[in-house]
């Protein structure tokens, strides 16, 4: 295994989290999960509806689920993401816009296609999941851009948005198992249950889903009967709204660090988005040198960042004022310490006005 490095034209390797490529471990581990098929056995999901970190923690979930059940992972179309449709040039957006899936390493280790190769790979006549012939050019054009206000299609007769379209097509062929991730449930992975139907390690699981008093739900090879299973994790009641490690268990803790390391390696952002947010780091760096507070030995810190929610968040009562923010943060801040905000108030200048008579340093995104 070796550290990652960040693509960019400047130094800024210290971000990259992940090993690129793994290990020798890792690289030859097969999941206890999988089931012999003679043809491929595929999962399909729709992303979740709210912010984009809503959409990421679905997607994990969901990633890690075709890994362990070895089935080939088909991404969703382009479509428009909440709070990311204000570039006019590019209102659409697939999950490979945000997470690199060029790498070698992810090539060799992760199996995916698009929605539309998927279409064109399966949908023929001979195919698993056969379209008729004379809907198949229009469902391979939803299956790239799927966006639920452009004109309505016809399937079958009625009237339909390209995400309906490719929904219907996906219903007609594909199981959706009766799990979520939402408060009230856990999945559990445990290799006796899977084979066999008896437990190996019943207390690990019953100690994981007792947060919160919630159902286990134990993984069977029930769920590999379908050749397709399909996600629906963008809403109630299959909805995967929940941090992988806080809704997955593996009993077997190799396996549960496995995939732990599964994500952190092969799920992260481009390089191009960490290219220009190591910018900014580097900047915001060098201006708390000034203030002599200095990065530590790994390339990190050096200033401090919030994320300061005022129009986006739908509960009015956590829009609180720059004296409640200063008030209930002053025992975290280094004197006089430079800070990043992130945030959707539109008046940076006055609100954040206590905060400079503070003593500190403010820089937001428009800088």
């Amino acid at each position: 295994a070796k550290r990652g490095q960040v693509a960019c034209d400047a130094d800024v390797d210290a971000l990259a989290y992940w090993n690129d490529p793994q290990g020798d471990r890792d690289n030859s581990f097969k999941s206890p999960f999988g089931l012999p098929s003679e043809k491929p056995k595929y999962l399909v999901f729709t992303p979740d509806k709210g912010g984009f970190n809503n959409v990421r923690m679905s997607f994990e979930i969901i990633f890690i689920l075709a890994a362990a059940l070895d089935r080939i992972l088909v991404l969703p179309p382009e479509q428009p993401m909440y709070l990311l449709r204000n570039d006019q040039s590019k209102k659409h957006r697939g999950l490979d816009h945000f997470f690199d899936m060029d790498g070698d390493d992810y090539k060799k280790r992760v199996k995916y296609m698009t929605m539309e190769q998927f279409i064109v790979t399966e949908g023929h006549p001979n195919g698993q999941f056969p379209v008729p012939p004379h809907m198949m050019r229009t469902l391979v054009g939803a299956s790239k851009v799927c966006a639920p206000t452009l004109s309505k299609l016809k399937w079958n007769g009625s009237g339909l948005t390209p995400c309906e379209f490719v929904h219907d097509y996906l219903v007609q062929h594909a199981v959706t198992p009766n799990i979520t991730a939402t408060h009230h449930q856990c999945l559990v992975f445990d290799q006796g249950m899977y084979e066999t139907g008896k437990i190996d390690d019943s207390s690990s699981a019953k100690e994981f889903c007792s947060s919160g008093d919630r159902d286990t739900v134990y993984v069977t090879k029930d769920f590999q009967e379908p050749q397709l299973l399909y996600i629906q994790g963008g809403k109630p009641p299959t909805r995967m709204l929940a941090h992988y490690y806080g809704y997955l268990h593996f009993t077997d803790p190799a396996v549960g660090n496995y995939y732990k390391r599964y994500i952190r390696d092969m799920l992260h952002f481009r390089h191009e988005i960490f290219c220009s947010a190591g910018k900014i780091v580097k900047f915001l760096q060098d201006e708390a040198a000034k203030q002599g507070i200095m990065p530590d030995s790994e390339g990190a810190g050096g200033y401090s960042s919030l994320h300061i929610r005022r129009g986006d968040f739908q509960y009015k009562r956590m829009r609180v004022t720059a004296e409640e923010w200063l008030h209930n943060t002053e025992g975290v801040w280094s004197r006089n310490e430079t800070l990043y905000i992130a945030t959707d108030e539109k008046d940076k200048v006055g609100f954040f006005e206590p905060f400079r008579n503070a003593g500190h340093k403010l820089f937001f995104l428009d800088d």
